[in-house]
């Protein structure tokens, strides 16, 4: 026989039924807010969005709002509180990268949390092109959009700048390696000419690992090591620095465009500065005077700069463009032989002499074309 103090009332039926329809009610609530937001979720928005790619930019350290208030400006999201509670659902908030991204002009709200939690940032490209001076370099840089031509230029002749790359000179003419480089929106220039110059510095010492004994000419491989002065030109084999190597590649680099003339004309340098002969080689000359656009004249050629090598006895003092692996690899490895002139036959290719008897009949059979 039971207690009455374990007696349960049963609950009335007309109040059971009431909290079956809360409870319900609060189910079909809560299906509707999910279904709303999966749709908002899924849904690109269509008023006013063109379907042209959108580009945007998100400033590194931006908050969530600011975030959130750049894509409605480009007309990605609408400016409400969905796309907060969404991206908290979805644990997107402090886990959106920065950067420039390029977008579909319709995505959907959770595509583009996903992209922008991928952090995959538009990329853009500069190319320098064999044998360009610092001067064509920096129109390039400034192109891009990395900074002005005037600041890149200054950026190659800071000293501050320079030494930081550990170099020891007054410009960067030279260690600019001809190559495609990507870049980011939000690098700067110097760290792109940085990886400019550390490839020069990486592409030298592996072209320089590869020179034969049998080259007549002794190259030190370490860019880096603080520049001296030229050896004096010695009977045998001729040693030359690390950037006295590079200096003879960038002539090499606008003498010839044609790749198998390269290393012959390195070795016409090589033999000459070997004898204690001057180099006589008019793209030096035409660099000194910053000639780049006219003719040299004979008066051109008597004019004293520092990279007139008609009047030098040596090399000029310091490269005057910045040279591709072709022609690096010409100054490593020369072509064997006992030329000592060479000049255009007027399309594009050179004969080349071993006497200046030679020489001279061809100057005058290719100059009265």
């Amino acid at each position: 026989m039971p207690l009455k103090n374990n007696y349960i009332p049963e609950m009335p039926e007309n109040r059971r039924r009431g909290w079956i329809l809360i409870t319900a009610l609060l189910f079909l609530l809560a299906a509707l807010l999910f279904g709303s937001l999966w749709h908002y979720a899924k849904t690109p928005l269509i008023t006013g969005v063109s379907k042209a790619p959108v580009t945007i930019y998100i400033p590194p350290g931006s908050s969530f709002k600011q975030i959130q208030g750049i894509l409605s400006s480009a007309g990605l999201i609408e400016p409400d509180l969905r796309f907060l509670i969404l991206a908290r659902l979805t644990g997107a908030v402090g886990r959106l990268r920065a950067g420039e991204y390029r977008l579909p002009g319709r995505i959907s709200p959770l595509d583009l949390l996903r992209r922008l939690r991928r952090g995959k940032t538009l990329r853009h490209f500069l190319t320098i092109p064999e044998g360009d001076n610092i001067f064509q370099a920096a129109g390039i840089i400034a192109d891009s959009g990395l900074t002005t031509k005037r600041q890149a230029l200054a950026l190659f002749h800071d000293p501050d700048f320079i030494h930081s790359l550990g170099l020891n000179e007054t410009s960067l003419e030279g260690y600019l390696f001809p190559d495609t480089y990507s870049f980011k929106r939000g690098m700067t220039a110097r760290s792109v000419i940085d990886r400019m110059v550390k490839r020069m510095t990486i592409k030298f010492s592996e072209e320089c690992r590869q020179q034969s004994p049998d080259d007549g000419v002794t190259i030190d491989c370490n860019l880096l090591e603080v520049p001296g002065s030229a050896d004096s030109p010695t009977k045998g084999r001729l040693h030359l620095k690390a950037r006295e190597a590079l200096i003879l590649a960038s002539i090499v680099e606008k003498e010839t465009a044609a790749p198998e003339e390269r290393p012959i004309i390195a070795q016409v340098f090589i033999n000459r500065l070997r004898k204690g002969m001057r180099l006589q080689t008019d793209p030096t000359v035409i660099y000194g005077l910053k000639k780049f656009h006219s003719p040299l004249t004979r008066i051109d050629l008597r004019t004293p700069t520092p990279y007139n090598t008609y009047i030098l006895p040596a090399l000029p003092q310091g490269p005057i463009c910045n040279p591709g692996a072709a022609a690096l690899r010409a100054v490593m490895r020369p072509t064997p032989g006992h030329y000592y002139y060479f000049v255009s036959r007027g399309n594009g290719r050179h004969a080349f002499s071993t006497t200046l008897k030679e020489h001279n009949r061809a100057v005058r059979k290719y100059r009265d074309l």
